[in-house]
């Protein structure tokens, strides 16, 4: 235990390793006086084995592969998870693809790549007129419905469903499932009737249509835990950031004080960045504020714990032989809708196996369901796209589900995200979860912890008076649309 007034320096423990709190951490760990922010100590508590959160991977016995239990991918649109990782200098392990390939069961394979010399938006559509498996009164009801979204501001959408603003806007079952479904599941990891069209329209006009290279991919070329769990761990640990692992909170008191069973901390300030479902299990509900631009009576708003959740599972395969070159493709028409091949660059391994992982999002009807099954469903799915599955033999495979992946970020749940800081001025919290106009994704991840490191870093110069000067933003600001976008997308 050390007491507030001992140390030389102000304290700042952040509960959580996933990537919310890393975000924190980094930030923190960069600020000096010269920022206008108090220079800090900065401890970082797990309670598990390793660090990264959701964003982790296992060790495949067979091959003594690392494999992520569920492929991650960003955006370009994603520019504070990428900066975090240019600054840590981890993005040269990204494999960055400027295409999407999508794949149907019945039609030819589309490269959907936007053309550059093209102003946002309309640098879509070539991309979009060359998609095969929608046809063409498809296109046109997308068209319409894609203008209808333009022209919406976004609050305007916040209490609407966005399966029935889709309806309202003529699109019909096959529409909605040919294109809109395809990329919404994808993004919000739940089915458009389970979310807001705000989120929604986030997805489809800041990642893709506001500005070129939106919609860019970026691939981990390394598994998560090497990425997250070591090589981003080592260059905190550079910055003289305090890293302990298995060290698992009991509770964060009303004083700020963070309890262990092996000691109790007295730190300046608390980061709570631990999943949302987790969140009432060290903080009293009535130490969390939500001054987040609503004042909806607490009985129309959810603590977190009820944030309603959605799997994402992930099919891994072990082939004697590859199916596919691609990279990665979106399946359409199928229940798989992603493939993805090893991105590490180990194909073949030692013992030549190649390794492939199929992705399902808002897979929650899966748990339960037989895994011979569903892995001779999607070996068919994939014959009928890769013809080289026919004639390749599957060596091994695992299903790994995450029952708690994502939230659905449904328009109650949206209202009801807490904001970073809290009624406890010593409190603050981070997590995909928090208020950061983002879905569940590491972009949002990334921006809470650095949303949560400036509000610390705000509240500590204040109580000790070390600088009047006014701290510049930690939060990378999106992408800047061009003139035609600014005309044509109303914010």
């Amino acid at each position: 235990m050390s007491s507030v007034d001992s140390r030389d320096q102000p304290q700042v423990v952040i509960v959580g390793g996933g990537l919310a709190g890393l975000a924190a951490a980094e930030a923190l760990s960069r600020q000096s006086a010269n920022d206008g922010a108090p220079n800090v100590e900065v401890v970082l508590l797990e309670s598990r084995l390793q660090f990264g959160g959701r964003t982790g991977s296992f060790s495949d016995p067979n091959s003594d592969q690392q494999i992520d239990y569920c492929q991650h991918v960003a955006m370009g649109c994603c520019t504070n998870f990428l900066d975090l990782m240019q600054r840590m200098d981890l993005l040269k392990f990204f494999h960055h693809h400027q295409e999407l390939n999508f794949l149907h069961p019945d039609y030819q394979a589309c490269r959907f790549r936007p053309t550059n010399w093209l102003p946002a938006p309309l640098h879509l559509l070539p991309a979009f007129s060359k998609l095969r498996h929608v046809s063409t009164r498809q296109k046109a009801q997308i068209a319409k419905g894609m203008w209808r979204l333009f022209r919406t501001p976004s609050h305007q959408l916040g209490n609407i469903n966005a399966q029935q603003w889709l309806i309202d806007q003529g699109q019909d079952a096959s529409c909605r499932e040919q294109f809109w479904d395809v990329i919404l599941i994808s993004a919000l990891g739940e089915a458009p009737q389970h979310v807001s069209m705000q989120a929604a329209r986030k997805v489809f006009i800041d990642g893709f249509a506001a500005t070129h290279a939106a919609c860019d991919l970026y691939i981990p070329g390394k598994p998560l835990a090497e990425l997250f769990g070591q090589n981003l761990i080592q260059k905190l640990t550079d910055r003289g950031v305090r890293l302990i692992k298995r060290m698992s909170v009991q509770n964060i008191s009303h004083q700020g004080h963070v309890i262990t069973a092996q000691q109790t901390w007295q730190p300046d300030a608390v980061i709570c960045a631990v999943p949302w479902h987790q969140l009432t299990n060290l903080c009293d509900d009535d130490s969390l504020c939500y001054a987040s631009g609503n004042q909806n009576a607490s009985a129309e708003r959810l603590s977190p714990k009820q944030f309603p959740t959605s799997a994402i599972s992930g099919i891994h395969l072990w082939f004697d032989q590859p199916i596919t070159e691609l990279d990665h493709a979106i399946l359409v028409g199928t229940q798989s809708q992603w493939l993805f091949r090893d991105p590490t660059n180990q194909n073949p391994s030692a013992d030549g196996e190649h390794y492939y992982q199929v992705v399902i999002s808002a897979s929650t009807a899966l748990r339960g369901a037989d895994q011979q099954q569903l892995t001779e469903t999607i070996l068919a799915e994939l014959a009928t796209m890769f013809p080289q599955t026919k004639q390749a033999r599957l060596l091994r495979h695992r299903l790994v589900t995450d029952p708690k992946s994502v939230y659905a970020l449904t328009s109650q749940v949206d209202q009801s995200r807490p904001q970073t800081r809290t009624r406890n001025e010593r409190l603050f919290l981070a997590g995909d979860w928090v208020q950061t106009g983002w879905p569940a994704t590491m972009e949002s991840a990334v921006i809470s912890g650095r949303q949560a490191a400036q509000a610390c870093l705000e509240s500590l110069a204040k109580k000790k008076a070390t600088s009047s000067r006014t701290m510049k933003s930690l939060v990378v600001p999106q992408q800047q649309p061009k003139l035609l976008s600014r005309l044509l997308i109303r914010s």
